[in-house]
Order: structure tokens, then C-alpha cells, then sequence
């Protein structure tokens, strides 16, 4: 099982909802697989239909672009994760993934009747 989906070892549910790019479960699993050293960029499971986006690609999506744009300066670092955690996850971008990452931030917030958010 993915380590983004509930009960995953090691995480348990948190019941998060809030307005915020990192208050739902999905941001909440995201942020603490970044802070243990977990998460390497990828997500494809989230995403693999490209005609249909499920919610657990969505609440992965829009902490995905939001901590790119914490590694830019452009927002405040998550109280749930350190400076050190943060530099991690940036070593892992690159052109593409910074791309695949805008793609899927974009999905979410598309057409309705595409996506199950």
C-alpha cells in the first residue's frame, strides 16, 4: 500500500480538513513521509489515468506544488516539516518533475467532470 493511503505503516489517519494546500489527509501523509525521509518524487499510482483524476491524486497534487513553492521562498516551510526536509525534497526537482508536478497541480484544479474532487 502506498505510504500516502490511510493506514499505511506508520501513519495513521488524521481526519484533516482544513483550506489550506496542506491541511487533508493526503497533504498530511505527504508532509510526514517528507519529515521521516520517505517520499520520493513520483506519485504515478495518484495519476494513472490521464483522462480521470481520483481525490487522492488531487490531495497529493496541491501540497506537491505547494512545497515547491516553499523551496522557492514563495511560501512559509510547514510547521510539520524542518528546513533540512524541505532541502531534500528540492534535491529531487528537476525540469521534468517540476513540469509532471505543474501538470498534475493543474488537473485539480480543471473541469470537474474529470476529476473526482
Amino acid at each position: 500500500m502506498p505510504a500516502h493511503c490511510p493506514g499505511a505503516a506508520g501513519v495513521s489517519p488524521m481526519g484533516a480538513w482544513g483550506h489550506g494546500p496542506f491541511e487533508n489527509d493526503g497533504a498530511g501523509h505527504f508532509l510526514a513521509e517528507i519529515r521521516h525521509g520517505d517520499f520520493t518524487l513520483g506519485g504515478e499510482w495518484a495519476f494513472e489515468d490521464p483522462d480521470y483524476l481520483e481525490a487522492d491524486g488531487g490531495q497529493i497534487a496541491v501540497p506537491l506544488a505547494a512545497l515547491v513553492r516553499v523551496t522557492h521562498g514563495e511560501l512559509a516551510t510547514p510547521e510539520e516539516v524542518d528546513a533540512a526536509s524541505v532541502e531534500a525534497f528540492a534535491a529531487q526537482l528537476n525540469p521534468e518533475r517540476l513540469e509532471w508536478i505543474t501538470a498534475q497541480f493543474e488537473r485539480t484544479l480543471s473541469d470537474g467532470e474529470a476529476s473526482e474532487l
